[in-house]
């Protein structure tokens, strides 16, 4: 009789172990686009196409990457509520549509429905953050549609200091760094004819 219930009272407390693990739930977080204070720039009506963001294959996933020293970790329960690199375009989009006063500003596959004048092209390095500041470095690309040869091939790297510890702060940082590549790029777009 023992020897039966000996498999029973194993699954018991297999199922006691389970169900009594407390991880901490995940939390979801998303870029958020730049918020103009004062007046709005003047209208341009500069039609621009954002390309899709390449990012290396580390930042290809849902969880949020941290340098720990020389290495880098994934927070399990910090994670990106959309791909990093379509939330990365979108927030571009946004960015330069309110920095250059433009309405035409679209993610790719849409710059012949606006007649866009500008493709811009990024591709992101790097991008993380440990107890100092958050870091980009990017290579973008200034360039007409259509035609192979860019206009302008720039290199840079910026920097966001974290707010506190946690998601919040890091997707806060991750949204003032790519307003500020927005920023970089516009000034840019705003120079050429």
């Amino acid at each position: 009789m023992i020897p039966k219930l000996l498999p029973l009272l194993g699954l018991a407390a297999t199922l006691g172990c389970l169900g009594s693990s407390t991880s901490a739930p995940v939390v979801y977080h998303t870029l958020q686009p730049l918020q103009l204070e004062g007046a709005a720039p003047a209208r341009s009506g500069l039609a621009v196409e954002v390309m899709p963001v390449r990012l290396p294959g580390l930042l290809q996933r849902p969880q949020m990457v941290v340098a720990q020293g020389s290495a880098l970790g994934l927070t399990e329960a910090q994670r990106w509520g959309n791909p990093l690199d379509q939330d990365m375009q979108r927030v571009l989009v946004q960015d330069l549509g309110l920095l250059l006063g433009s309405d035409a500003v679209v993610p790719y596959p849409y710059g012949d429905r606006v007649r866009a004048a500008y493709q811009v092209g990024v591709g992101i390095l790097s991008c993380d953050a440990q107890s100092g500041p958050l870091t980009l470095e990017a290579v973008w690309i200034l360039s007409r549609p259509g035609v192979a040869q860019a206009i302008l091939v720039r290199r840079t790297v910026l920097q966001e200091a974290l707010s506190g510890p946690g998601g919040d702060a890091l997707a806060a940082a991750h949204s003032r760094i790519m307003a500020a590549l927005a920023r970089e790029i516009a000034t840019e777009l705003l120079k050429r004819p």
